[in-house]
């Protein structure tokens, strides 16, 4: 078995990085953070092809869980790499923000959907950007989670399902406003052979 030195010295360093993160676990936990919004995510050293390293990530949990847990779920946002599997990644983001210091900055990279990851608040770093506004990519999102998860051929059925039930109230609408019609006629002409 060969050592990679250099992998080892990067692992002890993370091991000293995660001993400090985790003296910050209480305050960190009293964090308020919302979904769609970025910040670097220290997120250490990984096993295999994980991602690794403080990178910008997005927040893709519930505001609740925000709210309630000491956790978050985050999805990784990359420049670098061969985008091996396009149906669960946002690839060539780009998006404006300043920095602490007042700098006009650009966010850019690829959403990384097939990584998502539950972290502890005590991993966030500086906040970036929101983009929670972004309503296009915040769907874009949602439907990107649902194939990484393995849910999209179920949410696609139960989607179907919907649509051919408004469908079919639609119709059923307009055969009640046929037969309302039909009986308000009725009526008139009973009342006319009545009088």
């Amino acid at each position: 078995m060969q050592i990679d030195f250099s992998k080892t010295n990067r692992l002890i360093e993370w091991l000293k990085k995660m001993i400090y993160l985790d003296t910050t676990v209480t305050s960190a936990q009293k964090r308020i953070v919302f979904r769609g919004q970025v910040y670097f995510c220290e997120l250490g050293e990984g096993v295999g092809s994980e991602e690794t390293k403080e990178r910008p990530c997005i927040i893709i949990q519930n505001n609740l869980g925000n709210k309630n847990s000491g956790n978050i779920i985050v999805a990784p946002i990359t420049n670098g790499g061969v985008l091996s599997n396009i149906s669960v990644c946002i690839p060539n983001n780009k998006y404006k923000y300043t920095d602490k210091t007042g700098t006009q900055l650009y966010l850019s990279g690829n959403i990384l959907l097939g990584n998502i990851v539950t972290v502890s608040k005590a991993r966030l770093g500086d906040f970036v950007v929101d983009l929670s506004k972004e309503k296009s990519l915040m769907k874009e999102i949602d439907e990107k989670i649902i194939i990484s998860i393995g849910l999209y051929s179920k949410f696609k059925k139960l989607n179907d399902t919907i649509s051919a039930d408004k469908i079919t109230i639609e119709k059923l609408k307009n055969q009640r406003n046929i037969l309302t019609e039909e009986l308000k006629n009725l009526k008139n002409i009973l009342q006319k052979e009545e009088s």
